[in-house]
């Protein structure tokens, strides 16, 4: 944003770089080392850099939000990279079993897209093994979460 408070350049939405660093956990869990700071410790970064991720987006019935709001915004007609000096860090989750939820979570529009007989909103989604249990409707029956 700038000064005045509208998005930069005119645009509908700005995408803002994002550094990934997974954390070092302790041997056997899937708990983050938190250090002194109260943060955890970092292992390394992973993923590109700069991973572009849409993050402000200027109020309007005309955008919305196409599966995951990482994936993508409809409806802009003008779009913005930030300068990639300026960039949100993003550790890895504390708990690694987060992780997990998160995933599975993702998947849950494309099974009950699949179940409704449509095709992917966008981008076809193809579920990593470990949790492909997650984009079949029947995985969510039940109150599962």
């Amino acid at each position: 944003m700038n000064k005045n408070g509208s998005l930069s350049n005119g645009a509908d939405l700005v995408h803002i770089a994002r550094r990934t660093v997974e954390v070092i956990r302790y041997v056997g869990s899937p708990f983050a080392v938190i250090g002194d700071n109260g943060w955890p410790i970092e292992s390394h970064e992973i993923g590109q850099f700069p991973d572009y991720q849409p993050r402000l987006l200027r109020r309007s019935v005309e955008i919305h939000w196409v599966q995951s709001p990482h994936r993508c915004a409809m409806g802009c007609k003008q779009t913005y990279n930030l300068d990639p000096t300026c960039y949100i860090e993003h550790y890895e989750k504390d708990d690694f079993r987060d992780r997990d939820w998160i995933e599975k979570r993702w998947l849950r529009p494309v099974a009950t897209r699949m179940a409704l007989g449509l095709t992917c909103d966008l981008y076809p989604t193809s579920a990593k093994k470990e949790y492909a249990e997650a984009a079949d409707a029947s995985f969510w029956k039940d109150g599962r979460k």
